[in-house]
């Protein structure tokens, strides 16, 4: 039997490189080209499975401003809500915000603040004295829908003052009402600027902003002088009706305020002691078609007041 004779291997290498050459041929590579080499990433490190796509650096949306938040704020409220009015000053930045400041609206009971700042003139010029007794009319709480004092009650002027505001007592202001008369107390309030104020017997009137004005000049201390100034600031911290303003800040925040009540109408106006700094919000509402939720929407409108300056607003 003949052997095989066995390639040699020179033959063998060259026959396993021209199979290859045809193998990748038939692959659709010209044998003369060798393959490319693999892209470089710009990021080492990664495949190409998991290269972070290219984005734009993000933005950040600045804070909004007191403006905007009162505009959105009033936008979010119900179509059938009523009218609203709003005065806001933040007194140690200066930064305000308003929507409908300057409309007339029924004062309620925040003309207790104009013949709180005439009671105080009177005062100071020596016309009226505090200290003395007050007998409280029958005709007076006769005309009252709500009263603090019984006709024929005696208190002292001060104790007067203090119902008339911490409580609204309407008796005592139609007391203080008679003694300094109404002329007195508007050319009070138009020496000070309080254009669109008016206190009568039948409805007085007065706008956002003009409240706003006359708070800020209370913390300043330039209502009647800075010791009246403090006083009455001091009468309006001791506020019993908290369902408005302070029900929105947070527990134990000072606001030394006056609210103002009507078939329709919920005000409440204050200066605000948040640790920012004194803010005054004043908010008027008419024609509500809900009570409860105009009360609610000026806590609502502090809590966010609130917010907003402790953000740094």
């Amino acid at each position: 039997m003949s052997r095989r004779k066995q390639p040699s291997p020179v033959r063998s290498i060259a026959l396993l490189l021209t199979l290859g050459l045809v193998a990748g041929t038939a692959a659709g590579l010209p044998f003369w080209i060798p393959a490319a080499p693999s892209p470089q990433l710009e990021s080492p490190g990664l495949t190409p499975a998991r290269a972070a796509p290219h984005r734009p650096k993000s933005v950040r949306k600045p804070e909004p401003g007191l403006q905007p938040l009162i505009d959105e704020f009033v936008r979010a409220l119900p179509a059938d809500f009523g009218t609203i009015g709003i005065a806001i000053k933040n007194l140690r930045t200066g930064e305000t915000g308003s929507h409908n400041a300057n409309r007339v609206f029924e004062a309620a009971s925040l003309y207790k603040l104009g013949v709180m700042l005439a009671l105080f003139e009177a005062v100071e010029a020596g016309d009226v004295d505090l200290d003395s007794p007050i007998t409280i009319p029958e005709w007076a709480v006769n005309a009252s829908d709500w009263s603090v004092y019984y006709a024929g009650d005696v208190v002292v002027g001060w104790e007067a003052l203090d119902a008339m505001i911490t409580l609204s007592d309407n008796p005592t202001a139609l007391v203080f009402m008679q003694m300094l008369g109404v002329d007195r107390i508007n050319r009070v309030l138009e020496a000070y600027g309080l254009e669109s104020t008016h206190v009568d017997w039948w409805e007085p009137t007065t706008t956002p902003a003009d409240v706003m004005k006359l708070l800020e000049l209370m913390e300043a201390g330039r209502a009647v002088s800075p010791a009246a100034s403090a006083r009455m600031r001091a009468t309006l911290l001791r506020q019993r009706d908290d369902r408005r303003i302070p029900a929105g800040l947070p527990p134990g925040t000072p606001v030394a305020h006056k609210t103002g009540t009507l078939p329709g109408v919920a005000h409440d106006a204050g200066i605000i002691y948040l640790p920012a700094g004194p803010v005054v919000l004043v908010a008027m509402t008419e024609d509500l078609s809900d009570y409860l939720a105009g009360e609610a929407a000026i806590s609502e409108l502090a809590r966010l007041v609130a917010e907003h300056f402790a953000s740094g607003g």
